[in-house]
């Protein structure tokens, strides 16, 4: 016991401060010999600044196959990572993605939906514009707590001056709250 936490140990201080790519690969290859299911381990994997895009989509696919538990966390941090990473427009695109993921893994959670609804640009008419509106329109209805999205979805078209879709989202929220309720 006392082993496998000195290596955990260990595994999280590289995670978190190697600037090392081999070093973080092979520390991870130690991690999945030793079937460590932490998914705050792998987000600080995945977090740590030193990480190319391009590896952080890597550990990603590979840790969703080998733990698919954790499928749905690791989903949605790896999609936040590439949300927050501003420098490169592209990365909305895979954010996205990763985002499509996490609710494809659990359809009945509403907080992928409303990342990716965060993801929409409200300056230029980008095509992924439509795909997230696309995504949050059909994944509504499979989602518990549905008032939340038709809420954001309100917001969204109130901010885009649609008061049409704006009010009539806000009217079929407050329908979903007293069902939700019930």
């Amino acid at each position: 016991m006392a082993l496998n936490q000195n290596i955990k140990e260990y595994i999280e201080s590289v995670f978190r401060d190697s600037k090392s790519s081999d070093e973080l690969f092979d520390t991870f290859r130690l991690a999945l010999q030793n079937s460590i299911k932490d998914a705050d381990l792998y987000k600080m994997l995945l977090g740590n600044p030193h990480l190319s895009n391009e590896e952080i989509t890597l550990f990603t696919e590979q840790l969703t196959k080998e733990f698919d538990e954790l499928s749905k966390d690791i989903f949605n941090w790896t999609a936040y990572i590439f949300q927050t990473k501003d420098t490169d427009f592209s990365l909305v695109d895979t954010s996205f993605y990763y985002y499509q993921k996490a609710f494809l893994v659990d359809p009945t959670n509403h907080s992928p939906l409303l990342s990716a609804l965060n993801l929409y640009n409200y300056d230029f008419d980008y095509p992924t514009n439509r795909h997230i509106l696309q995504l949050v329109s059909n994944g509504v209805e499979m989602v518990k707590k549905k008032s939340v999205v038709y809420r954001s979805m309100s917001k969204h078209y109130g901010k885009i001056g649609n008061v049409h879709l704006s009010k009539r989202y806000e009217d079929i929220a407050e329908r979903a709250v007293r069902d939700e309720n019930q």
